[in-house]
């Protein structure tokens, strides 16, 4: 394996190549101007434990926690800084894009969730999605039997909700005040986004009725794919990704802001596809003729692959559910 791309920590920094992030390239020409407006910060290490340098893209360092091996991307953009970029014309182009593929995202990822919420949690509940975009997700629960709501900064999103009839607060999740609790917060795919993940953990915490339940949707930096690509990954991307999560991080961090973990899994179904082409463009990271046969075998001899990593939390996408503890009501 390329030990400079490698995030399994113990060999030294990596340097991550640049790309053609719109994120960073906006944070760069806008960089001089979020710091005179105090919109740029820094993260400490939410558990308190040690840190080491992990990797490095200009103007950013990502840090590894040592206990728990969070990695978390520093400098920051403050959250009322996130908001004008996520409020620019570059992320509303974004919407259009997804609205093209919504059925098919319907069909494989939001109905599914949807209908194991409702067999799990029982329908007829009063949920609320943090980053809820174009409300394509809050459509299928809405259809499981849910009472919807959502909380969504990008102005981009707002025809999509309004088209769907959905109610939607506008703004950010650190201003938002329900005004009666949830019984449902989901968080499908954003706690990779937020300045102080814990403290959004704390806020969706505080919306919640007692034993009221968290779901949460993110990729897994311990899954095969994150461990075979490394930093090459496109999740590591500051500073539109800051916070990059394992199970058991996002586990940790879940228990510190006042949540019982009740289970984990990583239903990932894309670990294959995603290393088989990274490899074939010719990425460096992890091969083996071991595990390249496997990745290029017939598709029977992949798909039972996949199937081992998704059934033994080793997949790039993990959900975790989690309730209010007794002693945080």
């Amino acid at each position: 394996m390329s030990i400079r791309r490698s995030i399994s920590g113990g060999q030294g920094p990596a340097r991550i190549p640049p790309g053609k992030d719109p994120y960073r390239a906006w944070f760069l020409e806008h960089m001089a101007a979020l710091e005179a407006a105090g919109h740029i910060g820094v993260l400490t290490n939410p558990s308190g434990a040690a840190v080491e340098l992990a990797a490095e893209l200009e103007p950013f360092a990502i840090h590894r926690c040592l206990e728990t091996g969070f990695l978390f991307a520093n400098p920051r953009i403050t959250p009322h800084g996130a908001e004008a970029y996520f409020s620019s014309d570059e992320v509303s182009a974004y919407f259009p894009v997804v609205e093209q593929s919504i059925a098919f995202r319907l069909e494989n990822n939001y109905r599914p969730v949807a209908r194991m919420l409702r067999e799990r949690l029982g329908s007829g509940q009063r949920l609320l999605e943090v980053g809820c975009g174009g409300g394509g997700f809050l459509e299928a629960l809405r259809e499981e039997g849910f009472a919807v709501e959502g909380v969504e900064t990008a102005a981009g999103a707002v025809p999509y909700w309004m088209r769907r009839g959905l109610t939607v607060h506008r703004g950010l999740l650190e201003e938002f005040q329900p005004t009666e609790p949830f019984d449902i917060v989901l968080m499908w795919s954003v706690m990779d986004h937020f300045y102080d993940p814990i403290d959004a953990l704390r806020i969706c915490h505080a919306a919640l009725r007692p034993g009221g339940w968290m779901f949460v949707g993110n990729v897994n930096t311990s899954g095969f794919d994150h461990r075979i690509m490394g930093f090459d990954c496109a999740t590591f991307s500051p500073p539109g990704r800051v916070n990059y999560y394992s199970v058991e991080s996002l586990s940790a961090h879940l228990g510190i802001a006042g949540f019982e973990v009740i289970e984990a899994s990583t239903p990932g179904r894309l670990d294959v596809d995603m290393v088989r082409e990274y490899w074939r463009i010719g990425g460096g990271n992890g091969r083996h003729p071991f595990l390249e046969g496997i990745v290029q075998a017939e598709e029977s001899v992949a798909a039972a692959f996949q199937g081992f990593l998704s059934g033994n939390k080793l997949s790039g996408y993990q959900t975790i559910l989690a309730r209010k503890r007794e002693d945080q009501v």
